[in-house]
């Protein structure tokens, strides 16, 4: 039984990254090169790096703001309370 589960997770996982079209495959999927991760701090340095260029790549199309932190969240609607 736990044969069949790790092989349907295995199926799922390529679906999702490689699929039609993947996470990793459709037309405009960022990619990074990442650096060694032996070095304390590098992994994140790498995430933090490619969580930055994801949200840069966002257009700003009004629908969004940043907050003073640089984080977006969404616009109230004109008499939404909030």
């Amino acid at each position: 039984m736990a044969e069949a589960a790790i092989a349907a997770a295995r199926r799922e996982d390529d679906l999702i990254f490689n699929g039609v079209p993947g996470l990793l495959t459709i037309e405009g999927a960022h990619q990074r090169q990442l650096s060694a991760w032996d070095e304390v701090g590098a992994a994140a340095k790498d995430v933090i790096q490619a969580i930055t260029a994801l949200d840069e790549s966002i257009p700003d199309d009004g629908t969004s703001q940043r907050d003073d932190a640089g984080a977006s969240r969404p616009v109230d609607s004109p008499g939404q309370n909030g």
